[in-house]
């Protein structure tokens, strides 16, 4: 007998998305299984900071985004979107402005529920559900702009923002700075890494 799957929900608040990974440290490691089948973690510490990544089997665990946006509310923790969505895990997804609008492209379930933002250096994470299973890709915001917004609407899942960080397996060159940020990085059209 198996167990119902839950949805990995993808709360919407910050994200720094990375592209395909080649043969990453990360892809290589021991994750240890999480939750069942299709979830793996693990903690990598660098430089006296904790990396928590979480590699997701996408045909195992659908991920969706949770929007707080409902009943006029407009914002939520992401431990209360986590537990509304009923979710095993949820990360923070995007940048808002100051009434807590969402930046950039969000859509689930095969609705855009917020527009894509002309930002060149930002990315999306996405998600299509397509014959044989969900697929995730990191979109660059020019591939996003040639889609019809139709196109961009049947997304299971999408969460824009940035800077990208990894295009075509290299890391991109950004200016100096630290800050606290979540990322998803896509290890194949099936297997994708959450790090916070």
């Amino acid at each position: 007998m198996r167990t119902p799957r839950r949805a990995l929900a993808l709360a919407l608040s910050v994200i720094v998305l990375a592209g395909p990974a080649s043969r990453s440290r990360a892809s290589e490691a021991e994750f240890r299984p999480v939750a069942g089948e299709g979830l793996g973690y693990l903690r990598l510490a660098r430089e006296g900071t904790a990396y928590h990544l979480l590699r997701v089997d996408l045909a195992r665990h659908p991920l969706r985004v949770a929007d707080a946006r409902r009943e006029g509310r407009k914002a939520a923790s992401v431990d209360e979107l986590c537990r509304e969505a009923g979710a095993l895990v949820a990360i923070n997804g995007t940048f808002f402005d100051e009434d807590y609008r969402p930046l950039g492209l969000v859509a689930s379930a095969g609705r855009e529920l917020n527009p894509l933002r002309n930002v060149s250096w930002w990315a999306a994470f996405v998600v299509r559900e397509r014959k044989g299973g969900a697929k995730a890709e990191i979109l660059s915001t020019a591939q996003l702009l040639v889609l019809a917004p139709e196109d961009r609407g049947p997304f299971a899942a999408a969460l824009q923002s940035g800077p990208r960080t990894v295009a075509s397996g290299r890391a991109v060159k950004l200016k100096e700075q630290s800050a606290a940020r979540s990322a998803v990085c896509v290890t194949d059209p099936t297997h994708v890494i959450l790090v916070t």
